[in-house]
Formats: structure tokens, C-alpha cells, sequence
């Protein structure tokens, strides 16, 4: 998982760049050789950190399936639609996590996005997803990083508390949740592990 991660976030950081080719290059010889050995070779035996899932072998065709048609998009140098594709990616594997109850940091930064990117967010959901993102267990990737992730998490913390604190959420303040709640996924909320 950490090494799809890597080039899960190596992908999106080239096509923000504008260098579709580099991106492509990136998921298809990284990428997508990994989620094939992960299919091939591990298509029913699922491994025992995700024992809760139901399907397992579901799970690993979906996978597979996007990752495939992921590489079809990214081919056609539309970085718009490739974004979108890779954005299905890191939703598969936040449901992976949810149904197994394995949800990381990661997974609550991803979910903290989701929600205030909705135009109405609630504060109460917002509070909430805010506390599981403080109580939650470290990814390999901030456990790593320590320092940089207890910094990014403290100017993201910065902004949202205040902004969260009285209950409503106005539109400066929504604009500054979205503005800091991106920077601090697309530093420690990207990765799948």
C-alpha cells in the first residue's frame, strides 16, 4: 500500500504540474504493475489487517478495474478527467478502510475534505470529522514525518477551530477551511496506507 501510495501522490502532483506525459509514465509503471500483482496474486486471500471486509475479491477486481481505466484516461492527456479518475482511487480505499474499521489520520483528513467541500457544511459534522482526525491513529507516512505532520496539523487546527467554534460557519470562513483543509490533505490525507 505504501508504494501505490507514493505513486498515487507523484501522479497528482504531475498532472497539478501539467505534465500529463510524466503522470502517465508515473501510474503506468508504477502504479497499475502494483495493483496487477496485488489482483494476481492476492485476488482471494486479502491481507489480515482488512479480515472485517466482506468481499475481498470485489474489492481487488474494483481495483484493478479503476486502475485500468484510470491508465485509459490518463492516456488521453486530459488532466481534468484524469484527476477525476484518481479522486475514485482514494475513494475505494477510504471504503476499504471504512468497512474493515481501519480508518488512519489519512482517512479522516480525506473525509474532513469531503465535507467542507460541500456547499452547505454542517459545523456539527465538521466538529466531529475534526475530533476523529485528532484522535486518530497515524499513517505510515505522518508517523514517518512526525514533525511536519504535528506542524501542518497545527495550522490546519489553526483555522479550523476558530471557524468552527461559534457553530456557524460563514462564507470567509468556509473559503479558509477549504484553502487550509487542502494543503493539509494533500500533504498527510492522500496516502492509502
Amino acid at each position: 500500500m505504501v508504494s501505490l501510495s507514493a505513486s498515487y501522490e507523484k501522479t497528482v502532483e504531475l498532472l497539478d504540474a501539467n505534465k500529463t506525459q510524466e503522470a502517465r509514465d508515473e501510474f503506468r509503471t508504477r502504479f497499475v504493475p502494483t495493483v496487477k500483482k496485488l489482483y494476481t496474486e492476492a485476488p482471494k486471500t486479502y491481507p489480515t489487517r482488512f479480515s472485517k471486509i466482506n468481499d475481498w475479491c470485489s474489492w481487488a477486481k474494483g481495483l484493478y478495474t479503476m486502475s485500468l481505466s484510470a491508465d485509459k484516461v490518463l492516456a488521453g492527456d486530459d488532466a481534468a478527467a484524469s484527476k477525476k479518475m484518481l479522486v475514485g482511487l482514494r475513494a475505494h480505499f477510504y471504503g476499504l478502510h471504512r468497512e474493515t474499521q481501519t480508518l488512519g489520520v489519512n482517512d479522516w483528513i480525506y473525509a474532513f475534505s469531503l465535507a467542507v467541500a460541500e456547499a452547505k457544511s454542517a459545523p456539527e459534522v465538521l466538529r466531529g470529522l475534526r475530533d476523529k482526525v485528532e484522535k486518530a491513529q497515524l499513517s505510515v507516512k505522518a508517523k514517518g514525518d512526525a514533525g511536519a505532520f504535528n506542524t501542518a496539523k497545527a495550522q490546519w487546527l489553526g483555522t479550523v477551530d476558530p471557524a468552527l467554534k461559534d457553530g456557524v460557519i460563514d462564507a470567509t470562513e468556509l473559503r479558509a477551511l477549504r484553502t487550509a483543509t487542502e494543503k493539509f490533505y494533500r500533504a498527510f490525507g492522500m496516502q492509502f496506507e
